[in-house]
């Protein structure tokens, strides 16, 4: 069920920096020089089908879904060392970013009205349900540079930053943000709020290390976490340093795994979700994983007979592209 058939007419446009790097980490992959492993679905269960072979640079990666479930997961995919290079090595920033990555990062702080409207909704999205002012503090964990945090800094609220990159963490610390470069080992302390915003899709363990994130928010502390929401899916949403994508209901079903319970849900950037949570020791509902298996599945098949269309009329030269 390889759903995306044609690499030459989907993939993204690159600049030559993309393809140098895109082609560089190919051949690493080629010749074995990059380890991957492979691994279970979160509900347990390996037997799967593979969507694509490939991810939207057109980097060799395969994404497959659960058979029982309906999650789609990296699998093979490269192991915890191997990820943690390519983050650190802003290998990841530098692929997934068109232009320079630090005037890209700087746009982001210098023209607020344009760039930072994701703060700002998520800002509005938290004060729903708690009070920010000086007396908050607030973690965004896999922050990049930090602009995310500029408009709760703005209420007066403490604000901490992490991520791996090292490009991110310096410019965001020349706009006044505490960043710190590291992953899970740099998360100390307890935090009104924790925000993820498109990080839980890069965890080798989703469920255990949102467990590990509850035991750093206080007792009332809120949780954000925003995703890409493969209900829409398309090979835009597939990237390699993706290792499982959610959809609502699997979503709210992993998250309650964890013992986090949704009191917020809803539409993120179009074609991604977020989803607002606080700690509470629930039952997941297993209707919940078996409603998202059928959406998907769904999905899969409507997305494949695009794809074929789309697929002929380039043969055919009748695409627009």
């Amino acid at each position: 069920m390889d759903v995306f058939i044609n690499k030459e007419f989907d993939f993204l446009d690159l600049n030559k920096s993309q393809l140098d790097i895109r082609n560089k980490l190919n051949k690493k992959i080629q010749n074995n020089d990059i380890q991957f492993e492979d691994v279970s679905c979160l509900c347990g269960r390996n037997d799967s089908d593979l969507i694509c072979s490939f991810d939207r640079y057109v980097l060799d990666q395969k994404t497959v879904i659960c058979r029982y479930c309906g999650l789609i997961r990296s699998n093979p995919r490269m192991t915890e060392e191997e990820y943690r290079n390519f983050y650190e090595s802003d290998t990841y920033r530098l692929l997934y970013c068109d232009e320079n990555i630090k005037e890209f990062y700087r746009k982001k702080f210098d023209e607020p009205d344009k760039y930072l409207n994701d703060g700002k909704n998520i800002l509005e999205r938290m004060k729903k349900f708690k009070q920010v002012d000086e007396s908050v503090n607030i973690l965004e964990f896999g922050c990049g540079a930090g602009y995310n945090l500029m408009p709760f800094l703005k209420e007066g609220a403490n604000c901490t930053g992490i991520d791996y990159g090292k490009i991110g963490m310096e410019i965001g610390r020349e706009y006044g943000l505490n960043i710190l470069q590291g992953g899970l080992e740099k998360v100390e302390g307890r935090y009104d709020i924790i925000m993820m915003c498109h990080v839980l899709e890069h965890f080798l363990d989703p469920i255990a290390t949102l467990k590990q994130f509850k035991s750093h928010l206080t007792s009332d502390g809120l949780l954000y976490i925003s995703v890409p929401n493969m209900e829409n899916l398309g090979l835009g949403q597939i990237q390699n340093a993706h290792t499982y994508y959610f959809a609502p209901d699997n979503f709210k079903y992993f998250t309650e795994c964890a013992g986090l319970k949704n009191i917020d849900l809803g539409e993120s950037q179009i074609i991604h979700m977020y989803g607002i949570f606080k700690v509470e020791n629930i039952t997941p509902d297993l209707n919940d994983l078996l409603l998202s298996k059928e959406k998907m599945f769904r999905v899969l098949k409507h997305t494949r007979r695009k794809e074929i269309v789309k697929w002929l009329l380039n043969l055919l030269g009748l695409s627009k592209r």
